[in-house]
């Protein structure tokens, strides 16, 4: 059957057989007779068999016309059963086993009628519904709501809406979250005939805690920018990348950009591997010497062993990395290689040598004043003033200081990260040491999620943005930028978001963190922690913040102008 399944699936066929032993196969409208079926190995068969649409008639083996081709002899190169499995096998197990859960999501109102006479707050409420003292505690959160909650049959409403028992609300929540909505959509749906009180509270925090949701749903708020400081000379600490002007032309560039003056190499290389780089940076450092640290992204010929050791072991220079997928680590060459993009483009443009072209911008952007410093970066890389084809008075002028350039620097750079900041909306990093977190991977297609879906803990976190995350499934320990990190958020598994305090992390997610883990203090979320240590929870009524009208703002101001009118 599954070898002619493209021909059989959508149509129905009658399956005729001689074997009493495949009697299990008949339909269960036509299986009282059959008895039991005890083979596990036959259940699963049937079940394998069972998006089909056939009739099973038992024939004698004279009258089975396959019989005599069952007995042909000579060797089968079939595949042995179920070696090459089709999307097509478990699709209907699937289906059934999908609808039968949805199915057990239903929630009746027999179901509410039920629990609400077994809620006994809901109990207690409806006892003091009438009653003007003040309520209980362990009901006070609904006497805000008095004058709105009356009794129905055997349940409470509140204006049309089903006060819901506590009982049903996490099986609620498990509903209207069935299709991965957002918090404002959920609430919506759930304000349409359901109440009860933190309502918005509870669906706002089953969201956050859901694991699909928070694996697809990337960080929408940056990290603020770090401020860098100098360093303590020219050519010391060097950041370099590839620029990769034109993939038809074949024109790639090596840029080194100089952290303190700004100064700017730029090679074009034929050739990308580690050999080709090792030529190109032992003819800039002939040139212009040897730097301290070498700074870079985690490109092929950056990340490659023989170039780090190459790099130590001959010229004594630290080679450092970029974290991964972090391009604004680096900065500073990536600003630069803007520039050398637009000179290619119009190199191309004009039909010029590219080479040519590309030596005359690097000589006049090194001769240009930087828009930090205000000084040219030839200038500060070589100590003086150099000439161009434009006259200069500066040349024999006094150099200089360097507390000033650091000043001028300090100042840029400030006014740069609180306007960027502004813009951006840049949150702060709130991920501590110890957090279980998820790490964001890149997307290969479009139904890929934005992160990773295997548990990590951060081991450490270092300056500008660094941390270390452990993969729990391999225990292999990487550094990743702290935006590309999210704070795994555990949903509590109890009948309710806000009465239990007991956390699980879902299943396919990686290691989980153990049961006595699970039970400390600094895992449970605010409201449960309180809980924990017997405090009461402050009980508080939903409400917007109320602001004063703006014409209240300046009071002296607005009865001048009333007394002018």
């Amino acid at each position: 059957m599954e070898r002619f399944a493209y021909y059989l699936l959508g149509r129905k066929f009658t399956l005729r057989s001689d074997s009493e032993a495949l009697m299990f196969m008949v339909k269960t409208k036509q299986r009282k007779d059959v008895g039991k079926r005890i083979m596990s190995r036959a259940e699963g068969w049937f079940l394998r068999m069972d998006h089909f649409n056939y009739d099973f008639e038992h024939v004698s083996g004279s009258q089975n016309i396959a019989d005599a081709a069952s007995r042909i002899g000579g060797k089968r190169n079939d595949m042995q059963f179920g070696a090459e499995k089709e999307p097509h096998e478990l699709c209907f197990v699937e289906a059934n086993i999908n609808n039968i859960n949805n199915q057990l999501l239903a929630l009746t109102s027999a179901q509410v009628q039920e629990e609400s006479m077994k809620d006994e707050e809901l109990q207690q409420v409806m006892q003091w519904l009438n009653k003007e003292e003040k309520w209980p505690l362990a009901i006070a959160k609904y006497q805000p709501f008095q004058r709105e909650i009356y009794i129905q049959g055997n349940v409470l409403l509140k204006q049309e809406k089903l006060l819901l028992p506590l009982a049903l609300r996490k099986q609620a929540l498990t509903i209207a979250h069935r299709s991965h909505p957002g918090m404002s959509t959920m609430k919506n749906f759930l304000r349409q005939g359901l109440w009860w009180p933190n309502m918005d509270r509870e669906v706002e925090e089953f969201v956050k805690s859901c694991p699909e949701c928070q694996l697809i749903k990337t960080n929408t708020k940056p990290l603020p920018i770090t401020l860098t400081e100098l360093p303590n000379n020219p050519w010391e600490y060097v950041s370099m990348d590839f620029a990769s002007c034109s993939d038809t032309m074949n024109w790639k560039v090596l840029v080194l950009t100089d952290n303190y003056s700004r100064f700017l190499v730029a090679l074009p290389m034929e050739k990308t591997d580690t050999e080709a780089v090792k030529r190109a940076l032992r003819r800039i450092f002939h040139t212009y010497h040897v730097p301290k640290t070498l700074k870079a992204d985690n490109g092929p010929p950056f990340s490659s062993l023989d170039l780090q050791t190459w790099l130590k072991d001959v010229w004594g220079i630290k080679l450092i990395h970029t974290t991964p997928l972090n391009p604004t680590e680096n900065g500073l060459v990536e600003r630069s290689m803007q520039g050398i993009n637009k000179i290619a483009t119009i190199a191309r443009l004009t039909k010029q040598n590219w080479k040519d072209v590309l030596a005359e911008y690097v000589a006049a952007y090194n001769s240009w004043p930087h828009h930090v410093t205000k000084v040219p970066p030839a200038e500060l890389m070589f100590g003086r003033a150099v000439r161009g084809l434009l006259p200069n008075s500066k040349v024999d002028s006094a150099q200089l200081q360097d507390g000033e350039l650091r000043d001028r620097d300090r100042v840029a750079k400030f006014d740069r990260n609180a306007r960027e900041d502004k813009k951006r909306g840049a949150k702060t990093n709130e991920i501590k040491v110890g957090d279980m977190v998820l790490v964001m991977q890149q997307k290969k297609d479009k139904t890929d999620t934005s992160y990773k879906n295997i548990m990590h803990e951060v081991v450490k976190l270092s300056g500008a943005g660094r941390a270390t995350v452990k993969d729990m499934l391999t225990d292999k320990e990487y550094e990743r930028n702290v935006k590309m990190l999210k704070k795994f958020v555990v949903r509590d598994d109890g009948n309710s978001t806000r009465e239990e305090g007991d956390t699980a992390v879902p299943l396919d997610l990686g290691k989980q963190p153990g049961p006595q883990e699970a039970a400390t203090s600094e895992s449970l979320m605010p409201y449960q922690q309180d809980t924990a240590k017997g405090e009461p929870i402050p009980k508080r009524r939903n409400a917007r913040n109320i602001r004063r009208p703006k014409r209240y703002l300046n009071m002296c101001e607005y009865v001048n102008r009333c007394e002018l009118k």
